[in-house]
């Protein structure tokens, strides 16, 4: 049964949930029954011991971490159906679990897979495709992209920006932009700044929700140059937003405009990206001392906060604030390959 108190909370590991802060939510009290009292507990991962103890009228789970099928009018303000069992969760990413497959379902599957390979080993040439030529003109057509694509590059003029000020040499552009040369910043630049073109500011977004997309924004007060260097100022060097309003002669709404929209914008352009790198590639740039020690070593996995500054939202701040920094921070997971690359956040 729902509870409303300005008592309840949420006994779920890693949820702060509260009557009081979240008084929209319903808080759902252990059932009775012992088979599915016992999947409760299995499910929120949380046995009972000296920190933790299940009481009736004082031991809760929120509507957050129940699905719409669990509700008996698809509402997560209405009572549960018979049986529900809590199943979105942190560790899951708030989704519902997927079905597993039977064990004769699973055997089938790898049974097909395998007959498929035989299939293919059989049916293989003895030679690779990397021994088969080009076809005709394969080559000029390459050659003639590339010549196109350094005629483009030269028609990037960037000589009345102040990322011509900024960013006059390598040695700029590695600290500012991180970018290892000015070369690669262009094709990068290149390739970004046709769809750039056409960003629609953060604030502009939340407004206008799904009809922002329709079109661009009004015309932008800098040029879309120094909006990238004004997030790289922020995101790659970690000035203050201060100091950038000084050098661009913007206010501080702007530089945080500006930062929060290109973030959300290169976000969407490289998730895409694979950055798995394969195990002979992990071999080959890996230290002497993990072929000596962990040569089977392909990734390290390491969990890490960044400390922020304390929101004013209260709400934020209950799902921001770290027990164990004792502060405000972000948490991420970082894949990092055994040479140093960085290959997931």
């Amino acid at each position: 049964m729902a509870q409303s108190r300005c008592s309840c909370f949420c006994s779920v590991p890693g949820c702060s949930c509260g009557a009081r802060k979240q008084p929209y939510l319903s808080y759902y009290a252990f059932p009775t029954d012992p088979d599915q009292w016992r999947e409760w507990i299995h499910a929120i991962r949380r046995d009972e011991g000296p920190n933790f103890c299940i009481k009736t009228g004082s031991t809760f789970v929120c509507s957050r971490h129940f699905t719409l099928e669990d509700f008996v009018s698809e509402s997560p303000t209405s009572r549960l159906k018979s049986g529900a069992v809590p199943s979105l969760f942190t560790w899951n990413n708030f989704t519902a679990p997927a079905t597993r497959e039977s064990a004769f379902e699973r055997a089938k599957k790898r049974q097909f897979v395998l007959s498929q390979k035989a299939s293919q080993a059989e049916n293989a040439t003895v030679d690779h495709d990397y021994v088969a030529h080009p076809p005709a003109a394969a080559l000029d057509e390459a050659l003639d992209y590339i010549k196109e694509l350094e005629a483009r590059l030269q028609k990037v003029d960037l000589s009345t920006t102040l990322f011509s000020r900024y960013c006059a040499s390598d040695d700029q552009i590695r600290f500012y932009t991180k970018f290892p040369s000015d070369c690669v910043f262009r094709i990068f630049w290149e390739s970004i700044a046709p769809s750039a073109s056409r960003l629609v500011y953060w604030t502009r977004a939340q407004k206008l929700g799904e009809e922002a997309c329709a079109e661009a924004s009004p015309a932008r007060c800098m040029p879309l140059i120094d909006e990238f260097l004004m997030y790289s100022f922020r995101v790659a060097v970690g000035m203050k937003e201060q100091l950038i309003a000084d050098m661009f002669q913007v206010s501080i709404a702007t530089v945080s405009r500006v930062t929060i929209t290109w973030a959300n914008c290169l976000f969407t352009v490289f998730s895409s990206i694979n950055l798995w790198i394969s195990r002979e590639k992990v071999k080959a740039s890996m230290p002497q001392r993990f072929l000596k020690f962990s040569p089977n070593v392909r990734v390290i996995l390491d969990c890490t906060e960044v400390a922020l500054e304390t929101p004013s939202s209260l709400t934020l701040q209950s799902e921001t604030f770290s027990a164990y920094k004792n502060h405000t921070t972000l948490k991420g997971l970082i894949r990092v390959a055994p040479c140093g690359l960085v290959t997931f956040i």
